[in-house]
């Protein structure tokens, strides 16, 4: 099979074996995985973001995102060197492109070209990074296209986010997507011949990552998330933001509680985050019908959600499977909410 495409934004440094602790800052809640010098699990972290963002976008998020980050590793002496990170897909334009057949020379002297027909960030604040998914042989040079996967950011959000931990005294080591984080816990018998999905739903929005056998096609971010199901909860019950969260992760959309009014407040919401991804799975698949998605893997906290599985099979008429997000680790596994850390545990797999 194919090796996975692993794009990272620039490498910040370099260690030698040691602990790595893997870290989501999600919008919500912060998931954290922190890996012995033989890779085996060693201590699993969930707790609040207050702050409601994960990437600092203006200088003065700065501070208070490292105070935050300096409380969490200190009261749970967590290692403070040897961090891997992900950036939210939100904050990333990854595109896949097809192009004529280049050398290694010539793909780097043009990429900076090819970025500007594909990447919606102007070239002076970008910070692209590019991995070519597919070359064909030289034989078929001349007659079929290569594919290579293009990630950009914004430099100053990139700046930002380093600076937090900087001010934290944490020491990244690595910085990659979430989408890329999240294609480690594919299994490993995916034909090439059909496309699977990936619904990372979050709390600012869900993700929609579609892979050809173990190949990136298309990755993107839609902006309704499971937070918007919280304030729902909120305004219909007069409810506070903890006691909302109870409700949507306790009952969801089963309709025997509440006298069925609890379903009828999240099913709007969970109909809007459904249309964005039938019009993915249509989208994609009217370009690609003889490889069409087949199957939906499922992760992020908003996934845990009582009957949202079932809603998505009913109205897909597509597998639906949760990620093995612990699938080949070792050590102190959670024994509950194991999709909450599919990116954490994404970059817990990360080989390099």
């Amino acid at each position: 099979m194919p090796n996975r495409p692993k794009i990272n934004l620039p490498k910040l440094s370099s260690k030698g074996m040691q602990e790595v602790v893997a870290v989501d800052l999600g919008t919500s809640k912060i998931k954290i995985i922190v890996t012995g010098k033989a890779g085996e699990i060693t201590k699993t972290l969930i707790t609040d973001n207050p702050l409601g963002y994960s990437v600092p976008t203006k200088a003065t998020q700065i501070e208070p995102l490292a105070n935050l980050l300096r409380d969490i590793f200190g009261q749970n002496k967590l290692p403070r060197t040897n961090l891997a990170l992900a950036m939210p897909e939100r904050h990333v334009s990854t595109q896949v492109i097809s192009i004529p057949t280049l050398t290694d020379s010539e793909l780097a002297t043009s990429i900076s070209w090819q970025a500007q027909q594909y990447i919606p960030i102007p070239t002076e604040e970008l910070v692209l990074n590019y991995q070519v998914l597919y070359r064909p042989e030289k034989k078929d040079a001349a007659t079929t296209d290569m594919r290579v996967l293009l990630a950009g950011i914004k430099q100053d959000d990139l700046n930002n986010l380093t600076a937090a931990y900087k001010q934290a005294s944490l020491e990244p080591t690595v910085l990659e997507t979430e989408s890329i984080a999240a294609l480690r816990h594919l299994p490993a018998d995916l034909t090439n011949n059909a496309s699977s999905l990936i619904i990372n739903f979050g709390a600012s929005g869900v993700d929609t990552i579609i892979v050809s056998g173990s190949e990136l096609t298309m990755a993107m971010s839609h902006p309704t998330g499971s937070t918007m199901i919280t304030k729902a909860l909120m305004a219909t019950f007069n409810l506070t933001y903890e006691k909302a969260e109870e409700y949507k992760m306790a009952y969801g959309i089963d309709t025997r509680y509440g006298e069925g009014k609890i379903a009828q407040a999240i099913v709007p919401i969970l109909q809007n985050i459904l249309g964005d991804i039938r019009n993915t799975i249509t989208f994609y698949n009217n370009k690609n019908p003889v490889s069409a998605i087949n199957k939906i893997f499922l992760s992020g906290g908003g996934a845990l959600m009582p009957g949202f599985p079932e809603l998505l099979a009913a109205n897909l008429n597509i597998e639906i499977q949760p990620l093995d997000i612990f699938a080949t680790l070792t050590g102190e596994i959670p024994e509950n909410n194991q999709l909450i850390f599919g990116v954490a545990g994404g970059l817990t797999k990360r080989k390099g």
